[in-house]
């Protein structure tokens, strides 16, 4: 969670490369925050996530092959959001 990557950045700093996975907007507003942070993926989300992976590990690949700033460049641009359709 957020405190345990502010730990991280207090112990190594920041420099690093790190990739974001957002989550989304509870379903429900009454939803417990943690209990939705916490659950499950559902089969559509475990799709789409394993769908994103080769983006990753291509952005590793351009890390490690070009150069921290190039990768940074595609990983930083912004795409429309993945339809759970």
């Amino acid at each position: 969670g957020h405190n345990g990557i502010a730990d991280i950045l207090s112990q190594v700093g920041d420099g690093f490369f790190r990739n974001r996975i957002g989550i989304g907007a509870k379903p429900h507003k009454s939803m417990d925050l943690a209990d939705y942070v916490l659950s499950r993926l559902t089969a559509d989300e475990t799709s789409l996530l394993d769908q994103q992976m080769t983006n990753y590990l291509d952005h590793i690949k351009t890390i490690t092959t070009q150069s921290p700033e190039r990768a940074m460049i595609f990983i930083n641009q912004r795409k429309p959001p993945i339809s759970h359709e």
